[in-house]
């Protein structure tokens, strides 16, 4: 009888260990899932936080640009004013002084001309920069929301396959871990069988 409560002991002991060292198996792959989730959360943020600096200084350097276009215009502007002025003063001198200062006068004209042409081109080109700039913008946009739904989707698939791998091998170890434990327990009940026989046989004699 002491041996046979001396194998049962030992055996519940075993099971309690296996049962032990299962659960913190289990608890540390729970813990590793969450730490694994959270790296991949942040690297999702940083890349996020990228992708939007990266579209403000696109959206900084063509204000830069438009800027320094303002200010080219302007000073187009007030060189143009500046001819303007001096054609005009040159108008009301005109018809006191004809002769040599015909030939001044179509320079000036020219240069006014120039002056005119070169103001116009500049809005033209402005022009022609706004209509590629705001589709360029909104393409931009819209692929950075395509890039980050499909980046958002496919971390949710690859950690969704992981954590159904994870499940998969649990119940797998969980398969295993039941068969020992029924091999186990067959293995309790025949030592209690022939501790029983024995105890029978010496009850006898």
């Amino acid at each position: 009888m002491a041996l046979k409560r001396d194998i049962i002991k030992k055996l519940e002991y075993e099971l309690m260990v296996l049962n032990q060292d299962a659960s913190i198996k289990l608890k540390k792959k729970i813990l590793d899932s969450d730490r694994q989730m959270v790296l991949a959360s942040r690297a999702h943020a940083v890349k996020s936080e990228m992708l939007k600096e990266e579209e403000i200084e696109s959206r900084e350097g063509y204000e830069t640009l438009l800027k320094q276009h303002l200010i080219e215009e302007k000073n187009q502007r007030a060189r143009r004013f500046k001819v303007e002025t001096q054609l005009m003063s040159w108008l009301q001198k005109y018809d006191i002084e004809m002769g040599d200062k015909q030939v001044e006068l179509d320079e000036f004209t020219e240069k006014y001309d120039d002056e005119v042409q070169k103001c116009e081109k500049l809005e033209e080109q402005l022009a022609e920069q706004d209509k590629e700039y705001i589709p360029l913008m909104a393409e931009r946009e819209e692929e950075y929301h395509q890039e980050m739904t499909e980046k958002m989707n496919k971390f949710l698939m690859e950690h969704a396959a992981r954590v159904i791998q994870n499940a998969w091998r649990e119940v797998l170890a969980n398969r295993a871990e039941k068969k020992r434990l029924k091999k186990l327990q067959k293995k309790m009940q025949a030592v209690a069988a022939a501790a029983a026989a024995a105890d029978k046989k010496g009850g006898k004699k």
